[in-house]
């Protein structure tokens, strides 16, 4: 729904910098999405299985690494709406995950 919306008001989603230039498409989104989500449920998975504290790490962890994970859409040659239409996606996520994960611990 974001992606579209962001899309409709003419967001590109073209990054470039000095190893060339691409465009992020919602498959490549998608899948990136899952992946880091997988990630993120399996360290807690493992953190659960390690510590009592796996909840309060976890989500220290998570919120750590959703704030860093918009630190290279600054870095990156892109349009203002690209950069604000990438932070909110991943910060829309982050804000979707992290709840419902944090509810899966014991």
């Amino acid at each position: 729904m974001l992606w579209g919306a962001a899309a409709a008001l003419g967001v590109d989603f073209r990054l470039a910098d000095s190893a060339g230039s691409g465009v992020i498409t919602l498959p490549v989104a998608v899948i990136f999405t899952a992946l880091f989500g997988l990630l993120g449920w399996g360290t807690l998975a493992l953190l659960e299985r390690f510590t009592r504290q796996a909840r309060a790490i976890w989500t220290a962890l998570a919120i750590a690494v959703a704030l860093l994970s918009v630190v290279p859409i600054f870095l990156e040659q892109a349009t203002s709406g690209t950069r604000v239409a990438l932070t909110v996606l991943h910060l829309a996520v982050a804000a979707l995950l992290v709840p419902a994960f944090r509810r899966t611990t014991r």
